[in-house]
């Protein structure tokens, strides 16, 4: 992942659903939570709670056109 300047992981279930616990890993939810916010601080991943796929594909799509848009202004200030 290091090799990415944006690091990111949409997570299809509410913070609300995995504190309820009721998944087939056996994980507690304070693992759960305490392993994403280690991800997130130690390797600068961004952690999005999305709740189902259609909002999963909203935040994705938004999260590329702002990248993009980002960069294509980066290139734009290059030429000038």
């Amino acid at each position: 992942m290091k090799a990415f300047s944006y690091r990111g992981l949409a997570i299809e279930t509410t913070l609300a659903e995995l504190i309820e616990g009721n998944w087939s890993s056996g994980m507690s939810a304070n693992s759960v939570i305490g392993s994403l916010l280690s991800l997130s601080v130690a390797h600068g991943v961004h952690v999005f709670w999305t709740g189902n796929h259609q909002h999963t594909a909203d935040i994705v799509e938004g999260i590329i056109y702002h990248f993009l848009r980002a960069k294509f202004k980066e290139v734009e200030n290059l030429s000038h």
